[in-house]
């Protein structure tokens, strides 16, 4: 939630600092709209990112090749 709050804060402050040389009165009713954007999409991001955990590549690799006992480096024979 904290997350969420800065993005509205960040959001907001960035559409209005945008809109401010198009005149103070657009920028004022805009901020709300861009802030709503931002916490939108952050919160779109940090769902995927718990839905769809990553994984190490040294865990991937383990599970793929299971156990290995012995590796062959001559091959020419």
């Amino acid at each position: 939630m904290i997350v969420l709050l800065c993005a509205v804060v960040a959001g907001g402050a960035i559409t209005f600092a945008l809109l401010w040389p198009v005149g103070p009165l657009l920028a004022l009713m805009g901020a709300p709209f861009g802030a709503s954007l931002v916490a939108g999409l952050t919160a779109l991001y940090l769902y995927r990112q718990s839905t769809h955990p990553t994984q190490t590549p040294n865990a991937s690799g383990r599970d793929a090749l299971g156990n290995v006992t012995e590796a062959r480096t001559d091959l020419t024979s």
